[in-house]
């Protein structure tokens, strides 16, 4: 080859028939050169990336790194990494080596432990060494041993923050589904994932808003996954954390997974990934009730029946998505939660009043409401979809009137134009009654309730 093309080439091409055929010795032709590789066949220990100096992306998917020198000659080798997923058993060791010149190239990190357990020295070593990595992901692969300790899971995070002005990531896979008929092993992942939020919700800055995204998966072999992503946003840090839930677990061990500490989130969002509603589960309610920070709570694609035990003084916004209501779920949701202010209704099919099924009716005469959003509110069990809806909001001040059809998304109805015959020929009735409400819009249209 010649040696201009042979200085420059940067990776080797890659398919699902030439990735079994390369060896280390095509690489090595490229050695000053090669900035990607992926750990070729003939590889059985590390000492091939001494040749490396330019790599900047590696995958050791054959290789799987046992000892904690191995680990450290990773990026000792290649200055220049920025890109690495490796397999990972080293065992648990005392001491820490003193990091002397830390590596600042490493941004993207991806580790598949097939160990008892991730080391703490191995998480002490990175986020000591790696003084920029901003994405990590870590997968466990024993289902029977899975364990990462209180003290990692504080290094990781300390890290990551650091580096919210660019968005720093933080992915947690757990193996859970292979454990579902072992009652001996059913404890590992809600540890795992109780350690994993506590320590998260230990973060705590005057500047830093929590966010919990809960969601039940829609496949029935997923295994529990956390991701969390820190991001600055002017003067503050957002903290989103998605916990992805297993189907085959009914209620999602949220009792497990949370424990007994006290969750330090701002906004809670729970929603089922199944194409059918599932009714909300009871852990969820209990937790609500634990969230004490909590100002913001969504709902999406659940079924809601009453709520005696999903109460909250701190929640001021609540949003509800793709939901099935009950018929007592409004009367509890003012009671549950009597500091509410906003209110979003978007797809909501509640059961009607026990005397019209088609009509549906919000009392909360002592409630000032600062925003009421809804499009499509409609009754579970109407008698024909395509006909006028009435929609009739009363305030402290006035009533009014707002008619909708399939043609016309909505239009506000003078009082003049109001007879009992309009009424009774409405395909079905929303009845609103608030002391106020300071923001009014319907199917995206903004009305001013109480202007003269």
């Amino acid at each position: 080859m010649d040696d201009t093309i042979k200085w420059k080439l940067k990776k080797l091409p890659e398919d699902s028939f030439t990735m079994d055929l390369i060896t280390i010795d095509h690489y090595y032709k490229y050695k000053d050169s090669i900035t990607e590789l992926n750990a070729p066949l003939g590889v059985h220990d590390l000492r091939f990336l001494k040749s490396f100096k330019k790599l900047q992306r590696l995958n050791l998917r054959k290789i799987n790194v046992t000892t904690l020198e191995d680990y450290m000659s990773i990026f000792d080798h290649c200055p220049d990494l920025s890109r690495l997923f490796a397999g990972i058993s080293v065992p648990a060791s005392e001491l820490v080596p003193v990091i002397e010149t830390p590596h600042q190239s490493m941004k993207d990190m991806s580790l598949h432990v097939t160990s008892d357990t991730l080391s703490d020295t191995v998480v002490a070593y990175t986020t000591q060494k790696l003084v920029n990595l901003s994405n990590i992901r870590i997968s466990m692969g024993n289902p029977h041993s899975q364990a990462i300790s209180h003290r990692s899971y504080d290094r990781l995070f300390n890290l990551l923050i650091k580096h919210a002005d660019r968005q720093s990531q933080f992915t947690l896979a757990l193996n859970e589904y292979q454990l579902e008929d072992d009652s001996d092993a059913e404890g590992i992942v809600p540890f795992m994932v109780h350690a994993y939020l506590e320590s998260l919700f230990k973060l705590r800055m005057p500047n830093l808003n929590h966010s919990l995204e809960i969601i039940q998966q829609s496949f029935i072999n997923e295994n529990p996954v956390l991701k969390t992503i820190f991001r600055r946003i002017d003067d503050s840090i957002t903290c989103f954390t998605r916990l992805y839930a297993p189907y085959h677990n009914p209620n999602m061990r949220l009792g497990g997974y949370l424990g007994r500490s006290v969750p330090y989130i701002h906004k809670l969002y729970a929603r089922s990934g199944n194409t059918s509603r599932h009714r909300i589960p009871g852990a969820l309610c209990t937790f609500i009730k634990k969230c004490h920070y909590l100002q913001s709570l969504e709902f999406a694609n659940y079924e809601l029946p009453d709520l005696p035990e999903c109460t909250n003084t701190s929640v001021q916004t609540i949003r509800l998505n793709s939901i099935v209501a009950s018929n007592g779920f409004f009367e509890d949701l003012v009671s549950n939660f009597p500091n509410l202010k906003h209110l979003y209704i978007n797809d909501v099919f509640a059961v009607g009043s026990p005397d019209n099924p088609e009509i549906i009716i919000i009392d909360w005469p002592s409630i000032c409401l600062e925003t009421l959003d809804i499009y499509n509110l409609q009754p579970l069990h109407g008698s024909d979809e395509d006909k006028e809806g009435m929609y009739i909001v009363t305030t402290s001040k006035k009533r009014s009137y707002f008619e909708t059809d399939v043609i016309v998304p909505i239009h506000y109805i003078y009082d003049e134009m109001i007879t009992e015959e309009k009424l009774r020929d409405a395909g079905f009735k929303v009845y609103i009654n608030c002391q106020s409400i300071q923001r009014f819009r319907l199917q995206d249209v903004e009305f001013k309730l109480d202007a003269e």
